[in-house]
């Protein structure tokens, strides 16, 4: 169900009751006595009803069409080109003057007009081709060439046009000629339709109604260089009117009826206390016109049926308004997810526990947000429509401090948009890049195997599908075997490194991490209610002993110990419950993996290796032997501890100007301990101080014992 921006053809059609206003118009043509041309100028933005105005009246002109005035209809927006646009508009009032003239008199207005309209099929170059002015010099060149072969004693143009003007006089029928979308016009066309008004078509009888939006019109004028164009404006009409501002009742009636319409025709329970709600807070702020309220429901009537089982019909319709009158805000919403659902709590994780992490997610966050409400043309309201979608914005709004705890399950159960589980389904249909359907998710599932992991995770990222593919494997796992979570538990924390994007940054990696732990929280918790004791926990165990992915692997064991501490857990129902000793289990594998890293010094290959470091502390504290100090004091090489340092600086090689993040390494290593060894090979002038010297001197000029 569409609804056509086409204008209303008659009276019966009156929607917004304008019919006062069309009959005093038409009051002021018909009582028009003067012989003198007329110019009505009807102001208007686009949608306001001008053209509705000019068939309402021309319907009712045309009523009286023995005794009342002739009516011209004239869309100039149809011709391309400048000529065509004179030679149409002659054409078109040739064809008045035939129905409703003599022959002999046609005959005679006919061959002054083809005069007029030879003028223009060629234009001479001395004004240059873009110019209103060469246009008349065509005119007079060519009434020259016409009177020498017709010998006619009219010696120039404005004997001609006061031929044509007597005609007309004697005629004594009034010519109502009604120019429409001037607005959509280029420059010089605009300019061109003012000339034609003005100046060459002048004629006496002639009541012209002008129709445009000012604004755009001034514009046009001014780029055409034209100074003072209001002045202008002035000159060319004789009376100025404005269509009538729309009446807030009449749109509202309009509004209330087709959206109950499409509401029935989709099957849809309307409460009209809540679709009054959203008219109020919001929609009146955007409809002016009857064009307003058509875009809006036009696109809502196209998305609904697609949709309308998966998202919550409240949430749609407060999303469609930014659709279509806010598309900028519409845009960040749909390609930033992380930055309105992120991830259920994973502000208050990192808030909480990884405070040097938070501080530049935080950071990042505030930018984007006030960047983000710059671009909305109404702040106000695009504010309360965020705050009544996401409460995460209004928790921001309301409290200094960026640590967001947010219990979405009844935003899941009800489908919205604030549940990352839905986030998705409200832009399934249109054209997201980073949206996998159910159908596409399904296929990868029942698919992936160790043998294709690898190369599928590639694909999801490349296409930046891997956050979606991540959210779907919360909905359906439900579907899988004991033996399908067993091996996807294996196959996800073997190849876990698979999931990370070194061109993103440390948070959107983290929310994929998040996204992983939930989701083998959940397995887990599956697992284990159709399995023995303590079977669950030797299932991720053995795989966080067998994975390659460090960072993931800190990820997973900080989130179970995390989760002790924590007075909420978003999966009440569907959440993995680790012991305390469980707990401590995991950490020794920690404790394991970072001394195995250590004594190999394959730091490079560690992803986000300053958050690996930072969780481990967090997870170990200052225990002397488990201490990642202790650790690298014991396990690493010196040539380890250059790479350690190096892959901390996110370097490979060093110079004398390199400007580098010295304070990182205060904040993971001893320095101390480092600085005296470093100090002592440099006194000795080694071997291994002459291979790394750059990097050493630096070292000890910048990191201070």
């Amino acid at each position: 169900m569409l609804y056509p921006d086409s204008p209303i053809k008659d009276l019966g059609e009156d929607y917004l009751q304008q019919e006062k206003f069309v009959n005093r118009l038409k009051s002021v043509i018909t009582d028009y006595n003067s012989q003198d041309s007329l110019t009505i100028q009807l102001r208007g933005e686009w949608g306001s009803g001008k053209s509705s105005v000019l068939n309402m009246l021309k319907n009712s002109l045309e009523e009286d069409s023995e005794k009342g005035p002739l009516v011209m209809y004239f869309n100039p927006w149809n011709f391309s080109t400048k000529n065509e646009l004179i030679k149409s508009f002659f054409k078109e009032l040739s064809v008045i003057f035939k129905e409703n003239m003599g022959d002999e008199e046609f005959s005679k207005l006919n061959d002054y007009l083809n005069l007029i309209m030879s003028s223009v099929v060629s234009l001479t170059p001395l004004f240059g081709a873009d110019s209103f002015f060469s246009i008349i010099a065509n005119i007079f060149s060519n009434i020259l060439i016409w009177i020498s072969k017709r010998s006619v004693d009219e010696k120039n143009l404005v004997d001609v046009k006061n031929k044509l003007n007597s005609l007309l006089i004697k005629n004594n029928r009034k010519i109502v000629v009604m120019v429409d979308d001037i607005d959509r016009l280029t420059n010089i066309e605009i300019e061109q339709v003012f000339q034609l008004t003005k100046s060459i078509a002048d004629f006496p009888n002639m009541i012209y109604i002008l129709a445009y939006d000012e604004k755009y019109a001034i514009t046009a004028l001014e780029n055409n260089g034209i100074h003072q164009p209001k002045e202008y404006i002035k000159k060319i009409n004789q009376l100025q009117l404005d269509i009538p501002k729309t009446n807030k009742l009449n749109l509202k009636e309009i509004f209330f009826e087709r959206i109950s319409e499409i509401f029935k025709k989709n099957h849809l329970n309307f409460d009209y206390y809540i679709i009054e709600d959203i008219y109020y807070s919001y929609l009146t702020n955007y409809f002016s016109t009857i064009r307003d309220i058509n875009r809006y429901l036009n696109t809502l009537s196209f998305y609904l049926p697609l949709i309308k089982e998966r998202v919550y019909i409240n949430d749609f319709l407060r999303l469609t308004i930014l659709q279509v009158f806010e598309y900028d805000i519409y845009l960040k919403i749909k390609n930033n997810p992380e930055m309105f659902v992120e991830s259920y709590d994973f502000d208050y994780l990192i808030s909480n526990h990884i405070p040097s992490i938070y501080y530049v997610h935080e950071k990042k966050a505030k930018e984007f947000y006030e960047e983000l409400y710059k671009l909305a043309d109404n702040e106000e309201i695009v504010k309360k429509i965020l705050y009544g979608l996401f409460p995460k914005l209004l928790y921001l709004e309301q409290n200094d401090k960026f640590k967001f705890k947010f219990n979405d399950s009844e935003y899941i159960t009800d489908f919205r948009i604030a549940s990352s589980r839905s986030f998705n389904y409200y832009f399934t249909f249109n054209n997201i890049d980073n949206i996998i359907l159910d159908e596409e998710f399904e296929h990868i599932i029942h698919n992936l195997s160790s043998s294709t992991f690898k190369e599928t995770i590639d694909d999801l990222k490349r296409n930046n599908n891997l956050l979606s593919f991540l959210d779907h494997l919360h909905l359906y796992n439900s579907i899988f075997s004991n033996k399908k979570i067993q091996s996807y538990i294996n196959i996800f924390l073997y190849y876990g490194d698979s999931f990370y994007c070194d061109d993103k940054t440390l948070s959107y990696n983290l929310q994929v991490s998040l996204k992983l732990s939930r989701f083998i929280s959940i397995l887990l918790y599956n697992l284990e209610e159709s399995s023995y004791s303590n079977f669950s926990f030797n299932v991720l165990k053995n795989s966080l002993e067998k994975s390659d992915s460090l960072f993931l692997v800190m990820f997973i064991i900080y989130y179970f110990s995390a989760e002790k501490d924590r007075e909420i857990t978003i999966f009440e129902d569907y959440h993995y419950d680790i012991e305390f000793e469980e707990v401590n289990i995991l950490k020794q594998i920690a404790v394991k993996k970072i001394i195995e890293i250590t004594k190999s010094g394959n730091w490079e290959k560690v992803k986000n290796l300053n958050y690996v470091i930072y969780t481990y502390n967090l997870l170990i504290g200052d225990e002397y032997d488990d201490s990642f100090s202790f650790i690298i004091s014991e396990y690493s090489s010196e040539e380890n501890l250059i790479k350690l340092i190096k892959s901390l600086l996110l370097i490979e090689n060093i110079d004398e100007n390199s400007d580098l993040n010295w304070e990182i390494l205060n904040k993971y290593l001893d320095t101390s301990y480092i600085w005296i060894i470093f100090k002592e090979h440099k006194e000795n002038n080694s071997v291994f101080y002459r291979k790394n010297s750059l990097l050493i001197d630096q070292f000890l000029l910048n990191v201070f014992s």
